[in-house]
């Protein structure tokens, strides 16, 4: 019958036991400490017309609440959303790390573009998307200055592809990511909630946020502009960021 044999470290000395108890425990602790010093990733994308600077109270937010934040800018007004998905995607490649799980957040268009962002990422750790007041459905408001030559002139190819016309033609129901989306019910632009149907943050119908794929679906009462620097928006984002799901009392 084979003998078992006894392992040295059972043998030891206690003052040797003493030494290597105290550097597993250190090595566990360093362990540890690595893993921490990995955070998640959040990639920040704000809305047509608009500068990183309006997402920079968001990107506060999640730096403090422990992310790694990468909040860009790009020419929303340039060419399409396509082709600024395309643009803004080496950018994203050369910021994140491959083997870090990587957030994406988009306020109104920032949101659609980090759909078309998403399927380009395949070969990386995806995590959770949040979109803050993005039209999946379009905005009556796009449809309503569609062939205005002002607008045209100001919001650029894009501009023409938020009218609700067109981004039903770009609808998708199945999602490679976990889709938030947080709406906003407040409106300071009376004028353009005249023409939109139903609760509105003065620019995009709560209705026409919502996306077949999206996993859970919130509304605030804060108005379009302000819901990447509203704190109750913020709050929701990290959730669902965290949990997959948006925070209810």
């Amino acid at each position: 019958m084979s003998r078992l044999i006894a392992s040295p470290i059972l043998n030891a000395s206690p003052t040797l036991k003493t030494a290597m108890q105290s550097l597993l425990i250190l090595c566990s602790l360093t362990c540890s400490a690595i893993s921490q010093a990995a955070p998640d990733q959040v990639v920040l994308l704000h809305g047509i017309a608009k500068s990183r600077a309006s997402m920079n109270s968001l990107a506060k937010t999640l730096t403090t609440a422990g992310y790694q934040v990468i909040n860009l800018d790009y020419p929303s007004t340039d060419t399409t959303i396509e082709a600024q998905a395309s643009l803004l995607l080496p950018k994203i490649k050369s910021s994140i790390t491959p083997d870090r799980t990587v957030h994406l957040v988009g306020h109104s268009m920032g949101g659609l573009i980090a759909l078309v962002l998403a399927e380009q990422l395949q070969d990386y750790r995806l995590g959770r998307m949040v979109q803050l007041g993005t039209p999946n459905g379009g905005s009556e408001v796009a449809d309503w200055l569609e062939h205005n030559a002002l607008f045209k002139r100001f919001y650029g190819p894009a501009g023409g592809q938020l009218t609700t016309q067109a981004r039903g033609q770009h609808a998708v129901d199945d999602l490679s990511i976990e889709l938030g989306i947080i709406a906003g019910k407040l409106s300071v632009d009376p004028l353009s909630s005249l023409i939109i149907p139903g609760k509105d943050d003065g620019k995009v119908a709560v209705m026409r946020t919502t996306h077949p794929g999206m996993r859970d679906h919130i509304t605030l009462n804060v108005a379009h502009p302000f819901l990447p620097s509203s704190k109750r928006a913020q709050r929701q984002v990290r959730h669902f960021l965290k949990y997959g799901t948006f925070e209810r009392q």
